[in-house]
Formats: structure tokens, sequence, C-alpha cells
């Protein structure tokens, strides 16, 4: 109270409600404290939500721009019924004009353990063939050491066999990427055909590999080990097949409508064609249509908080009668009454608003600093003034809302009758 005490000592009308506005909630410091928390709780866990939604929203440009690398469709086919051409004549077809490269991916099923040892069974893997200085602009988070650049990685996994590189999720099981494995560490890869074994060693962890990711990159069980293709055809032979590509569209030509044309000139290819950019943003769209989900429950615990509040001053209100009929027969006026008890309701919530918003970004910043969750999100971290500034002041306008009634029931009260009444 230290910074508004100038104003509580001022000899008004006001500075009489606001004493008298303080002084119930700091006498029933349990019933002010159990109201404060319930609010600081809800408003805290809103913003927490409110600021997750934010990064992820910052971050997702960034997010494509790595995991793209300018590759605009993922496609994916039938070998056998495509051919070894495809790829050319895709260059050479009726939507050729929309395409300004294409890059054919060696694909092979493998099996593979997991690095992180997590789990001693092996791994169901997707061993993908890039082709030498084809991709040079997909980024990783972790390198191994001495190789300084994204690029240098990849001339790594062209010159020498060993090397492979991962995603953060190889292995995982769901929720965030973690840490459990780094450049370095090696995993012993299996053809199951031939029972062929190859020991690789990481070279990398990708910042984002959803492009390597069979079919629309929505499995979590077949994870990729991209290497070379030599390499590829090394290890698994001829199970080693072009069966996916990945295309860069040409300027003015989206991707959705190249997407739908290719897969329809190619029906008999059984060819998928996935936009990149956009599977990665619905993905990043289902994550905040969750958060927001989340929100919409966590306000409906609001509005029951508020409501609670709009209780606690109904039974203030009886419980003060006598004492409310004893100060308008000293003189006070109704509407200092009323006053007095609209800015006791604005006390308690703008305290527990407050504390909520500050623990709330203060909680949200710490994760986005330590947490292994927002790797790669290069967004940095915003602060949702707007959202945060809407929720504060709905919950502080609905909070004198539900104080409103009461309020003006304990204006009304006659001073004759509240002290002859003794309940």
């Amino acid at each position: 109270l230290r910074p508004v005490r100038r104003f509580l000592e001022h000899p008004s009308e006001s500075g009489l409600a606001a004493r008298l506005a303080i002084a119930y909630p700091l006498a029933k410091r349990f019933r002010t404290g159990a109201t404060l928390v319930m609010y600081t709780l809800i408003v805290f866990v809103l913003v927490l939500l409110t600021e997750i939604s934010g990064i992820l929203r910052a971050g997702v440009d960034g997010v494509v721009d790595d995991a793209t690398a300018g590759y605009s469709l993922r496609l994916d086919y039938n070998p056998q019924a495509a051919g070894d051409d495809l790829v050319d004549e895709l260059r050479t077809g009726p939507s050729a004009y929309g395409i300004s490269a294409a890059t054919p991916l060696l694909n092979a099923s493998g099996r593979a353990t997991d690095p992180g040892r997590r789990d001693p069974r092996p791994l169901d893997v997707a061993a993908v063939g890039v082709p030498d200085g084809a991709i040079t602009g997909i980024t990783f988070r972790e390198r191994l050491p001495g190789l300084a650049t994204d690029p240098a990685v990849w001339r790594a996994l062209a010159d020498d066999p060993r090397y492979v590189v991962l995603d953060g999720f190889f292995g995982g099981t769901g929720g965030p990427a973690g840490d459990y494995y780094d450049p370095g560490d090696t995993l012993v890869v299996t053809d199951p055909r031939t029972g062929r074994s190859e020991q690789k060693v990481i070279a990398g962890v990708l910042g984002n590999g959803m492009v390597f990711y069979p079919g629309t990159g929505a499995s979590s069980t077949t994870y990729p080990v991209v290497m070379s293709e030599r390499a590829t055809l090394e290890l698994f032979g001829s199970q080693a097949q072009n069966a996916s590509a990945l295309v860069r569209t040409s300027p003015g030509v989206s991707p959705d409508t190249l997407g739908t044309r290719l897969q329809g000139e190619r029906l008999s290819s059984s060819m998928v064609a996935t936009p990149i950019e956009s599977n990665i943003r619905h993905q990043f769209d289902s994550s905040t249509a969750f958060f927001r989900l989340m929100q919409g429950f966590l306000a409906l615990g609001l509005g029951v908080g508020i409501t609670g509040l709009g209780v606690v001053m109904v039974r203030a209100v009886r419980e003060r009668r006598r004492t409310i009929g004893i100060l308008r027969a000293l003189g006070f006026r109704a509407r200092t009454v009323q006053r007095s008890f609209l800015w006791e309701s604005a006390f308690v919530a703008s305290e527990g608003i407050v504390l909520g918003c500050l623990l709330g970004v203060l909680t949200t910043w710490l994760m986005y600093r330590n947490s292994a969750a927002f790797e790669g999100l290069e967004g940095g971290f915003p602060v949702e003034w707007a959202s945060i500034g809407a929720l504060s002041a709905a919950t502080f306008i609905a909070s004198l809302l539900a104080t409103l009634g009461p309020a003006h029931r304990a204006a009304s009260i006659r001073p004759a009758r509240a002290v002859r009444v003794t309940d």
C-alpha cells in the first residue's frame, strides 16, 4: 500500500472510500488471500499459454526457412511404377514451368540402435541418401567439433560414408526433443534384408528434419537417418531406390497448386506431393489451437473465480450490515459506501492480475531460455502486450461488474433498520 498511501491519507471523500476499501480485506486475511491466490493462478496460466503461443508464432518463419532451405514440395512415389527417370521427366514435363530445381533422394528401410540409449530395441529408420552438394542450406542446431558451418557438415557427409545426420526427435516417444545425444556419438544402422550392419558417427543434429520424414512427416515411429548417396548404396545395395524428391518451385508458382497438378499427372506412380511450408505451419497451427482450447477452459475457471469474488462481496455486505448502518448514521454518503465496495473488489482483482501477469511472463521467459522444447525457434521472446492487456482489462472490468450488485445493495441499506436488526 506504500505507493498509494498519500492517496489514502487524503482528507476527501475518495480517500475515505479508499480507506474503507482496504480495511476489510486486511482484516479478513485468509479470505482475501484465498481469493488473491485464485486470481493469481488462473491469470498466471492464461498469460503462460498466451506467451507460449506468441513464441510459436514468432518462431514459425525461422523454422520454415531452416527446414526447407528453399524447397517447396516433397514428392513421394512408387519407384517400381515411376522408374529411375521420374525426376528428369518432371524437368521436361507439362509442369516443368513451375519447377526451378528437383533433387532426388535415395530411400531404404532399415533398423538402428538408439544413440541416446533410451531403448535397447532397434528402431525403425528411413535411410535417406542425399546427392553430394545438392543440399547445403538446411541448418543444424549442433555440429561435430571442427565443422564450423552448416555447409561443412554436408561436405563431411559427402566425403566420409561413416557420417550421418539425425534430427532432434530421433528415438523420441513424444513431447519435447530433449538432448539425449550429441555430434560424435555413434549408432549402428542395419539392413534387415541382408543383416549387414555399419557403425555410423553423428556429424550433426538437424534444427528441423521435417523434409526427410517419409510421407507427410507425421510418422512418430520411423525416424530418418540422412547420409550420402554413396553410403546408402554401400549399406543397402539394390534396396536403396529413388522414392522421393525435393522440389523448388519457380517464382510466383503456388506449391499447393503445383503439388495438385503433379499428383494428377503422376497418378500411375502413386505420387503424393506435400507442400513443406504449409505442412510445417499446419503443425504450428495445431499447437496454437491446443493452447487456445486450454485458454478457453481456463477462461471458464476465471469466470468461476470472478463469480466467487461476487459471492464474497455479497457475504461481506451481509456481515457488515450493522457497520454500514452505523457509518451511514454518522454521515457517510451512500455513494461513498458503494465506491468503497467497488474499490475493495478492484484492490483484490488488480493485485491478482498484476501478480499473475508478472509470474506468467517471468516463467515463460525462464522456460524459453532453459527448456529444450524451444530450441530452434529463432523469433526471440515476444511479450504479448496486446493479449495480456486485453486479458487484464477484461478480468478487471468483469470483477467490477460482479461487485456492482452487492455494492448497490450496500449503498441502499437504511441506517435505522440496519442498526436495529441483529443478524
